[in-house]
């Protein structure tokens, strides 16, 4: 809880001048009143494909400090030849979060760490088989647009690699006031900017993009499909809700989105996704074996195969 409370209470730099270096190309920003900033750089040295990721440095110029402020960050650069990319979600759709559920969310957040929270069944090798493609060196890049603040972004990339699902850019949100997060248009608003922003930084490459049915993805998603004609290959939701009048409204944005060449598969689990995966060529079929592996070793290590086993028991009586 201390821990999370230096997070969250982080001591923001406000308009500090940071200069963006990366391959031989240089450039001065600003960052905005919560210490944040956005730039785009002309690279005349162009990176080598053989690696997804790169190295930049940033260094802070203003305010100036007793020792230099020298930091190094990763640049992911994705091959030209990519065939599409991937755009996920993260609460409830590669993590357990509950986030409808606000008490199990905030002590997930408050008594919580990278260690401790646990990824859907079958996330992790569906990811890695997402990004390898059938060839398994695609490299097809992987994005993460998440509501969740900026502050929790270092539990977040822990997460990802502790649970060995592949490393993307984080999109993630600033936090206004209480009154303000509750207000649900903020959380949808936020994804389709961020969503926006990958589509016009690589106008030429369709995506996947992947969410779950607690908020409001799928309407979300649809919405961007009709903005960007054929720009979405598929979209996968996880179903939380068993609720059958979420359901059926999610069935009907399934036929405006295969109206509009695409199509939307509600999952019940990862690997109900990752069968459509197969059936378009876009994974390899002996994929399904190791994520339904993993899924009975998450089943198992989250205790599910206890709650299943009651559950028949109290069906039964």
């Amino acid at each position: 809880m201390r821990n999370t409370w230096r997070r969250l209470a982080s001591a923001e730099v406000p308009h500090a001048e940071v200069e963006v270096r990366f391959r031989r190309s240089a450039k001065e920003v600003v960052a905005d009143d919560e210490g944040h900033f956005r730039t785009f750089l002309s690279v005349h040295d162009p990176a080598p494909q053989d690696q997804l990721w790169q190295s930049a440095e940033l260094t802070l110029r203003y305010p100036s400090a007793a020792t230099p402020v020298v930091e190094q960050t990763l640049v992911m650069v994705p091959k030209t030849h990519a065939d599409f990319g991937i755009i996920s979600d993260i609460d409830d759709t590669i993590v357990r979060s509950d986030v409808a559920r606000t008490a199990l969310t905030v002590g997930r957040v408050l008594f919580g760490n990278a260690h401790t929270r646990l990824p859907f069944p079958g996330v992790a090798p569906f990811f890695r088989a997402l990004q390898r493609g059938v060839t398994g060196d695609a490299l097809r890049p992987v994005f993460y647009v998440s509501s969740s603040p900026w502050n929790l972004y270092d539990v977040l990339l822990h997460f990802l690699e502790l649970r060995e699902i592949p490393i993307g850019p984080l999109e993630l949100r600033d936090w206004g006031s209480l009154r303000q997060e509750l207000r649900r248009d903020r959380h949808r608003k936020h994804k389709l900017q961020a969503i926006r922003r990958i589509f016009q930084m690589f106008p030429s490459m369709p995506f996947i993009l992947i969410g779950d049915s607690g908020q409001q993805d799928p309407e979300t998603y649809r919405d961007l499909i009709h903005e960007f004609p054929d720009r979405v290959l598929s979209v996968y939701i996880r179903n939380l809700k068993r609720d059958p009048l979420r359901a059926v409204a999610i069935r009907e944005l399934a036929d405006q989105v295969e109206s509009a060449g695409s199509s939307l598969v509600l999952a019940d689990d990862t690997l109900a996704a990752a069968r459509h995966a197969v059936g378009n060529g876009w994974i390899v079929a002996g994929t399904l074996e190791e994520i339904a592996g993993d899924s009975e070793v998450d089943r198992w290590r989250t205790g599910a195969h206890r709650r299943e086993r009651t559950a028949v028991v109290d069906d039964h009586a």
